[in-house]
């Protein structure tokens, strides 16, 4: 894809500092910080998704607490005793 900016000077000017400071052209500078920009991006998507996932899921109900625990560790003997090596998956 090829993208035409126009950028101010001023922008212009660091772009030009910052990618001659790695070493690399002022486009691969700009490609690699877009990939870092949008990875982010995505990260803080999912990590809201995952906020948003223990939100709904809390509970303080004592009895919804040890089903938990017991599911869990159900879980954990089962991964255990069920792969390809000796060594414990959850110890």
């Amino acid at each position: 894809m090829t993208l035409t900016l126009n950028l101010p000077a001023e922008l212009e000017g660091r772009l030009k500092q910052a990618a001659e400071a790695e070493g690399i052209g002022e486009s691969e500078f700009v490609v690699r910080t877009l990939e870092r920009c949008l990875l982010e991006v995505r990260r803080q998507a999912a990590l809201e998704m995952l906020r948003r996932w223990n939100e709904q899921d809390a509970t303080s109900d004592p009895a919804e607490i040890e089903e938990r625990r017991r599911a869990w560790e159900a879980f954990k003997a089962g991964m255990n005793e069920h792969h390809s090596s000796q060594r414990k998956v959850y110890p």
